[in-house]
C-alpha cells in the first residue's frame, strides 16, 4: 500500500524538501532512534507553520530552490539554443544520457540530456560520512534536481559533471587534488575554476544550514586557500553570480545574432 503524498508545509530540520516536489514514501527516510532506522524529516500534511521563523524558513527554503532549478534550465536551455547543443565526448556520457534523436558531427562525440536526479536523503548522508562534511542546503536542492553532464554558464567557475555515479566521480576528483590537502583541512570541493584551481565549501567556519562560505585553490599555491570574493560568499551567491554571468552572455549571443 503507498504511503500518502508528504508535502512541505512548514520547516523543519534535517534536510531540506525541495518545494514543488512530493515523496510518496515517507518511509524511505529515516529517523535517528526511530523503528527501522526511518528518518521523518518533515511534518505530516496536516502540520502548521508553528512560528513566524519556521514560515521564514520555508519562505526561503522555496526561494532557494526556485533560483538553483532556474539557473539550471537557462544554463541548460543556452547551450542547446545558442551554442553547440548539449555535445560531449562520447566517453564520458553514460547510456542512460544519450540523446539519440541527434547525430554527432563525429563518432568521438554525442549529444546527451539531462535526466531528473535520483538522490535521496540516505545518499547524501552516505557521501557526508564519506567526506566527513555535511552539505550546505543550497547544494543538496541544486544535487536533486538534475543529472548533467556539464554547466555551461560562460563563467570561470564549471561544476563536477553530475550523473548516477556522481559520488565516485566527486571523491575522485578530490582524490586528485589531495585528500590532505582538501576534506582534512575542512574543504568540499565542488568544482573546477577554469583549468588551474578547484572550487571548495570552506566548513572550518560555520553557518546556519551549513551555508559554508566559498573558496578557492590555485594548482600553483595548494596550500594558500584564496577568498572567492571579499566578504561573505556562500553557494547561492556563487549561483547569482553564474546567472548574472549568463545573462549578459545570452544577451551577447542574441545582439550578435
Amino acid at each position: 500500500m503507498q504511503s500518502p503524498i508528504v508535502q512541505i508545509r512548514a520547516a523543519a530540520t534535517g534536510r531540506p524538501i525541495l518545494p514543488s516536489i512530493q515523496y510518496k514514501r515517507l518511509d524511505q527516510f529515516s529517523k535517528p532512534g526511530s523503528a527501522a532506522g526511518r528518518r521523518e524529516f518533515y511534518p505530516p500534511p496536516d502540520a502548521k507553520p508553528r512560528s513566524l521563523a519556521a514560515i521564514s524558513r520555508l519562505r526561503n527554503m522555496i526561494d532557494q530552490y526556485q533560483l538553483i532549478t532556474s539557473a539550471i534550465d537557462d544554463a541548460l536551455n543556452l547551450s542547446d539554443t545558442h551554442l553547440r547543443g548539449l555535445l560531449h565526448t562520447i566517453y564520458t556520457i553514460p547510456d542512460y544520457m544519450i540523446d539519440s534523436s541527434k547525430k554527432a558531427p563525429t563518432n568521438d562525440w554525442c549529444y546527451w540530456k539531462p535526466i531528473k536526479s535520483e538522490i535521496g536523503p540516505l545518499d547524501f548522508d552516505s557521501y557526508e560520512y564519506k567526506v566527513k562534511i555535511k552539505l550546505p542546503h543550497s547544494y543538496v536542492t541544486f544535487l536533486s534536481y538534475k543529472y548533467f553532464i556539464e554547466l555551461n554558464f560562460g563563467h570561470d567557475v564549471t561544476f563536477f559533471k553530475h550523473t548516477k555515479n556522481w559520488v565516485n566521480d566527486n571523491l575522485q576528483q578530490i582524490a586528485s587534488w589531495g585528500f590532505d590537502t582538501t576534506i582534512e583541512r575542512g574543504l568540499l570541493p565542488f568544482a573546477d575554476m577554469n583549468d588551474w584551481g578547484i572550487v571548495c565549501f570552506d566548513s572550518t567556519k560555520k553557518h546556519e544550514d551549513n551555508e559554508y562560505d566559498i573558496i578557492y585553490l590555485d594548482h600553483e599555491d595548494k596550500d594558500a586557500p584564496r577568498q572567492f570574493k571579499n566578504g561573505r560568499f556562500s553557494f547561492i551567491d556563487l549561483i547569482n553570480d553564474m546567472s548574472l554571468t549568463l545573462k549578459e552572455w545570452r544577451q551577447t549571443k542574441i545582439n550578435d545574432g
